[in-house]
């Protein structure tokens, strides 16, 4: 096994797990703008 043949892979589980904190971080955020501004509407 040559390191050359395990960083491509290494490299895309790498992105793939950097785009899903991104993504649940990102759901997440947005989830609590809204409830900040579902609770000002409603105040």
């Amino acid at each position: 096994m040559r390191a050359g043949d395990d960083s491509p892979l290494w490299k895309k589980l790498g992105w793939f797990v950097l785009l899903w904190i991104a993504g649940v971080s990102a759901v997440m955020l947005i989830a609590s703008i809204l409830k900040l501004a579902m609770a000002g509407v409603a105040s």
